[in-house]
């Protein structure tokens, strides 16, 4: 089995399953007739910090082969600002912020591993 680059493969699982996780939250309160919130529950939590310790380790060893600073940078600004989501999650803007850095750090491993296999050259 081929583990090269598996930290893009996890990152791209864990972000999609955050993605998930934050829509299960409006889903669960509509047909529940917001007499649920999942934000209430400490195991909810704890699935929270599960993905960004997932996402850090992922981000940690994505930019550890990266070679094009703006791409290292870009993996570190959407890891931050997924965390800072987290903070703000009870807003409209968390929630964006929160499904942008999801995306974009599934994009960011998406090119990640685009330009391990391909070996071609991008402007540093």
């Amino acid at each position: 089995m081929n583990f090269s680059h598996s930290h893009d493969r996890i990152g791209i699982w864990s972000s999609i399953l955050c993605i998930i996780h934050c829509l299960a939250v409006p889903v669960v309160m509509a047909y529940t007739n917001n007499s649920v919130d999942l934000h209430d529950k400490i195991w909810w939590d704890f699935i929270q910090v599960a993905f960004v310790l997932v996402g850090f380790w992922a981000v940690k060893h994505a930019v550890s082969h990266v070679k094009i600073s703006w791409l290292r940078r870009s993996f570190w600004a959407s890891f931050a600002i997924l965390v800072l989501s987290i903070f703000l999650h009870h807003s409209f803007v968390g929630e964006l912020l929160n499904y942008a850095a999801a995306g974009s750090l599934i994009g960011l491993h998406t090119l990640n591993l685009y330009l391990s296999r391909s070996k071609k050259p991008l402007i540093a």
